[in-house]
């Protein structure tokens, strides 16, 4: 410690200072607790795992170099082949591939992830307006695990696979209230339709 995340980050917050660049950090709600239930932009700050303490530590470093900056505390960011440590992804690569997503326990846990194509959307938003500061940003829609698994079936492959329960712990809610200064995002709906586009 510190990272070669952080380092990286610290070298770039110094060459967009030189170059009176605008820089936007793609941080992460998970500094606010892995188990917070409900994240809004009076949640503390909570590093409870080393990834949310490095994403802590680089938000740190950009505020202490630059003035010109907007870091985005994203929640969970889902799309086909997306990286397999968030369920959803997995879920999608499965359903796409014909075969059944699987959930833990009743799958009530609520979530408001968004999409990588919102996420997009979104920095190009900020870059264009210049949004500055610290800001929270998930998807419009707050669905359950086993909801989020549903209509994906229904709408990547309804005639090849339904969700299939297992037996294990419940999960948490871990629901983000957006920024008042951001754009609003598409519904998960809309978002899953974009994926078969």
């Amino acid at each position: 410690f510190p990272s070669h995340d952080i380092i990286v980050t610290r070298e770039i917050a110094k060459l967009a200072r030189k170059q009176n660049a605008f820089f936007i950090f793609t941080s992460s709600a998970v500094v606010h607790g892995i188990k917070t239930p409900r994240i809004t932009s009076n949640s503390p700050v909570i590093c409870d795992t080393p990834y949310a303490e490095s994403k802590a530590i680089a938000e740190n470093e950009i505020q202490n170099i630059l003035s010109e900056y907007c870091i985005l505390r994203l929640g969970g960011i889902f799309w086909k082949n997306g990286p397999p440590h968030l369920g959803l992804n997995r879920a999608i690569d499965d359903i796409l591939a014909a075969k059944s997503p699987v959930y833990v326990a009743s799958g009530s846990a609520r979530r408001n992830y968004i999409s990588v194509n919102d996420a997009a959307r979104l920095i190009v938003s900020i870059c264009q307006q210049r949004i500055k500061g610290i800001h929270l940003s998930a998807g419009s829609s707050i669905l359950s695990i086993k909801a989020m698994l549903d209509m994906a079936c229904r709408i990547l492959n309804p005639l090849k696979c339904s969700p299939q329960q297992k037996e294990g712990p419940e999960a948490n809610d871990q629901i983000i209230e957006v920024s008042k200064d951001l754009p609003r995002t598409n519904s998960f709906q809309k978002a899953l339709m974009e994926i078969l586009a």
